[in-house]
C-alpha cells in the first residue's frame, strides 16, 4: 500500500521553531491519477521521508508480485542511482544513499519478473531534506516591578532556515469487510491515501450503542473473532500519519451483516396428551421460538419426528414440517419419543426430545409436587411456591411450571406458556403474559428425566375486582325442588376468579313472606334447591364472587310448583298474568305470564312479552295488563315433547328488554 511522505519546509521567520504536519500524497498515487493504481508492494525509507540535509537514508523496496523471482529496481527522479540496489531476498531490495543533499526526490520502485520483459511499478513516495533553524541567543528573563509577569527576551537570527511541520487531517480510509463462512470472523481491508501508518478500528452490532475498539495498528488490515452470526455490524476504521502527534482522519463506516450459522440450541418444547376414545390419543407440541442468538439465521422451518415405542422397541420414524410453534397429532395409544429441531439455511438445531408413556409397569412412580399456591405480586406477576413430591423412588431433574388464562374462548386448543426450573427451585415469579383482572389456570410438574410427573394445579391471580355482571341463570321445577343452571359471565366481565356463586331465592308473594333465602355453591354444575313449599311460585336470581367482593345479580326466574289436588294427586300451580320487573327498567318491556300446562311432576308457564311505559317501570304497582286468554293445559300430554306456538317459551326468563 502506498504511505504518504512528511515535509519539511524552509523558511524565515525570526528565530522561532514551529512543528506542523503535511500530508504529500504518494508518487504511486500522482501516477494513477483518476484510475486509483494499487501498489504492488511497499516503498520504506529510514529514517523518515523527512531528513536533515547531508543525512544517509536507506530506501527498500519490497515486491508483492506472485512470480518466483523479480529483479527490482529504485530511481530517484525517475533516474537511476549511481549505485544500483542491493537484492535482499527475491522479492525485496535496499538502496544506500550517503550524505543526501537533494532537497525533494521522488522515489520510485520498479519490478520485472524473469518471465516478462515488461516492468510494473511496485510503489512510489517521496523523500524531502532541509536544515532546522539556529536556535535563539541573548536569552534572559527578568520580572518587572509590580508587574507579576515574567518577561523574557532573545535575539533573533535573521535569514536562518528553520524546520516546522503543518498539521494536516488525513483523508479517511476506503473500507471493504469480508466475512468467512464460519460466520464469526471476518476481516476488514482499507486503503488510506499518503504515508498512513497508525490506524484504529471499532465495530458494534447496529442494536447495540457500545462499540468494540482495536487498538493503534500498523498496518492495512485486520481480523476480527467472535462476532455474532446472522448479526447486522457497523465497522470503522480511522487513521493518522504519526502515532504520538497530528489528527486523526474522520471514520470511514461501512455496514455489513454477518452469514448464518447452525443453530447452537436446542428448543424448549412442552406438550399435552388426552384420550380421544379407547383406542386413539391427542398429542399436542408446544415449544417457545429460539432467540437470535440461538437460532444464528432465520428459523425457516420446524422438524418433528415421532418414533412410536412398544415393549420398549422402537419402530418407524414419522417426520413432519410445521412453520408454527405448536404441533398436534391423533395417534394410536402408546408411547413415542418425539424430537423437535430448528432449521435455518445452514442446518438443524440440536434435537430437543420428550416421552409420552402410557405404561408404568417395571418403572419408577412419577409422583406429583404437593401444596402448590399462587400469590398475587401486582404489576403484572404472580408468585407460585409448591413442595417436592412426599415421596419418589425416581430422581426429579426439575420442575415445569404452566399457566394459561382461563378465560379462552371455547373449542380452541389453549396455547400455554410455561418456564422450566432446575430441581433446586421450589418457587417461581410469572411475570410474562400475565395481565391483571384475569384468572389463571396454573400446574406444576415435576420433571423424572425426559417425562413429566401427573400435574398439580391452582387458580392464580396478579389482581382482580368484583365480577361486572351476574351469571345467566336457568331455573326448572322438580318435584319439591328446583334445578337450576346457570351460564359462565362472559370473559371479560368475570374480573378475576370467581371463587364461588349465590342464589336467591323468594316467594312470589313477597308481601307475605319477604325473607330472601341464599344458598352457596362453588361448583360449576347445577345446583338442586330441595324442600322448597308444592304449589308455590318462586322468583330466583344469582350474583358471583370474587376475593375482591361480589358482583351485581343478573337476570330472574319465575319458578312455579306443582300443588296437590282434592283426590291426593298432583295439581297444576296457579300461574296465572305476573310481571317481574328487574331493577334498572327504563322504557322497556315486560314478561306477561300466560299458561301453563302440567306434567306428571312439574308445572310449566308460559310467557310473551308486552310492551311498559316509562311510568309503569318507576311504579310497578301501578301496572294492569291484561294477558290474552290462551288454553291452558292441566294434563299431563300423552307424548314427551310439545309444540308449542311461536309466541310461546318454555324459559322463565323475565327482564326488561328493548321494545
Amino acid at each position: 500500500m502506498p504511505r504518504g511522505a512528511e515535509l519539511w519546509l524552509h523558511a524565515v521567520t525570526g528565530c522561532c521553531e514551529h512543528l506542523l504536519f503535511i500530508q504529500i500524497s504518494s508518487y504511486c498515487e500522482r501516477c494513477a491519477g483518476a484510475a486509483q493504481i494499487r501498489c504492488l508492494g511497499h516503498v520504506r525509507i529510514e529514517p523518515g521521508s523527512v531528513v536533515p540535509m547531508g543525512s544517509n537514508v536507506s530506501i527498500t523496496c519490497v515486491s508483492a508480485l506472485t512470480c518466483p523471482r523479480v529483479n527490482l529496481s529504485i530511481l530517484l527522479n525517475l533516474t537511476a542511482p549511481e549505485s544500483p540496489p542491493r537484492p535482499l531476498n527475491s522479492s525485496a531490495a535496499q538502496l544506500q544513499l550517503r550524505g543526501f543533499r537533494l532537497p525533494f526526490s521522488i522515489i520510485t520502485c520498479l519490478a520485472r519478473c524473469s518471465d516478462s520483459y515488461w516492468k510494473k511499478v511496485v510503489c512510489g513516495t517521496e523523500l524531502w531534506a532541509g536544515y532546522p533553524p539556529d536556535p535563539p541567543a541573548n536569552l534572559s528573563c527578568a520580572i518587572p516591578e509590580r508587574s507579576g509577569s515574567l518577561v523574557c527576551t532573545w535575539d533573533c537570527c535573521f535569514f536562518v532556515f528553520f524546520l516546522f511541520l503543518l498539521p494536516v487531517q488525513p483523508r479517511p480510509p476506503s473500507l471493504l469487510v469480508e466475512c468467512e463462512a464460519s460466520a464469526t470472523n471476518c476481516s476488514l481491508f482499507w486503503h488510506s491515501e499518503g504515508r498512513v501508518q497508525h490506524c484504529r478500528v471499532r465495530y458494534r452490532p447496529l442494536s447495540s450503542s457500545t462499540w468494540n475498539t482495536v487498538g493503534s495498528l500498523n498496518s492495512d488490515n485486520c481480523s476480527l473473532h467472535g462476532l455474532e452470526p446472522h448479526t447486522e455490524y457497523e465497522f470503522q476504521v480511522s487513521c493518522k500519519i504519526h502515532p504520538e502527534r497530528g489528527l486523526w482522519s474522520n471514520w470511514s463506516t461501512f455496514q455489513s451483516r454477518t452469514p448464518e450459522a447452525v443453530p447452537i440450541e436446542p428448543l424448549d418444547v412442552w406438550y399435552k396428551q388426552q384420550d380421544v376414545d379407547s383406542q386413539m390419543q391427542n398429542i399436542s407440541l408446544f415449544w417457545k421460538a429460539l432467540q437470535q442468538s440461538e437460532a444464528r439465521g432465520k428459523i425457516l422451518h420446524y422438524t418433528v419426528t415421532f418414533e412410536a415405542l412398544r415393549h420398549g422397541e422402537s419402530r418407524a420414524i414419522e417426520t413432519n414440517v410445521t412453520t408454527q410453534t405448536s404441533y398436534t397429532r391423533v395417534t394410536p395409544k402408546m408411547g413415542y419419543k418425539i424430537t423437535v429441531t430448528a432449521d435455518n439455511s445452514r442446518g438443524s438445531s440440536p434435537p430437543a426430545s420428550i416421552l409420552t408413556d402410557l405404561g408404568t409397569q417395571g418403572k419408577p412412580l412419577l409422583l406429583a409436587v404437593q401444596n402448590v399456591s399462587a400469590m398475587a405480586m401486582g404489576n403484572n406477576s404472580i408468585l407460585v411456591s409448591w413442595e417436592p413430591p412426599i415421596k419418589s423412588t425416581a430422581s426429579i431433574s426439575g420442575y415445569v411450571v404452566e399457566w394459561m388464562s382461563t378465560h379462552r374462548k371455547s373449542g380452541l386448543e389453549p396455547h400455554p406458556s410455561w418456564i422450566r426450573l432446575v430441581a433446586s427451585n421450589l418457587s417461581v415469579v410469572i411475570p410474562e403474559h400475565i395481565e391483571d383482572d384475569v384468572c389463571y389456570h396454573i400446574s406444576v410438574f415435576a420433571l423424572y428425566q425426559d417425562r413429566a410427573g401427573q400435574a398439580t394445579s391452582v387458580r392464580g391471580y396478579s389482581g382482580e375486582k368484583a365480577p361486572a355482571a351476574g351469571p345467566q341463570v336457568y331455573a326448572r321445577p322438580q318435584a319439591n325442588g328446583i334445578l337450576v343452571s346457570w351460564e359462565e359471565i362472559p370473559p371479560q366481565q368475570q374480573k378475576g376468579c370467581i371463587t364461588w356463586y349465590k342464589i336467591y331465592l323468594q316467594r312470589k308473594a313477597s308481601d307475605v313472606d319477604p325473607n330472601v333465602a341464599i344458598y352457596n355453591t362453588t361448583s360449576r354444575h347445577p345446583f338442586h334447591i330441595t324442600d322448597l313449599q308444592r304449589g308455590e311460585c318462586y322468583v330466583l336470581w344469582m350474583t358471583a364472587l370474587t376475593d375482591a367482593g361480589e358482583g351485581p345479580w343478573g337476570n330472574s326466574e319465575l319458578v312455579c310448583l306443582e300443588s296437590k289436588g282434592s283426590d291426593g294427586g298432583q295439581g297444576p300451580a296457579e300461574c296465572g298474568p305476573h310481571f317481574v320487573l328487574p331493577r334498572g327498567c327504563k322504557n322497556k318491556s315486560v314478561a306477561c305470564v300466560h299458561g301453563m300446562f302440567s306434567t306428571r311432576s312439574a308445572v310449566m308457564c308460559f310467557h310473551h312479552r308486552l310492551p311498559v311505559s316509562r311510568d309503569s317501570c318507576r311504579h310497578p304497582s301501578t301496572i294492569k295488563y291484561h294477558c290474552p286468554q290462551m288454553p291452558v293445559l292441566r294434563s299431563a300430554p300423552p307424548i314427551k315433547t310439545i309444540k308449542l306456538p311461536v309466541f310461546f317459551s318454555t324459559s322463565a326468563s323475565y327482564e326488561c328488554c328493548p321494545v
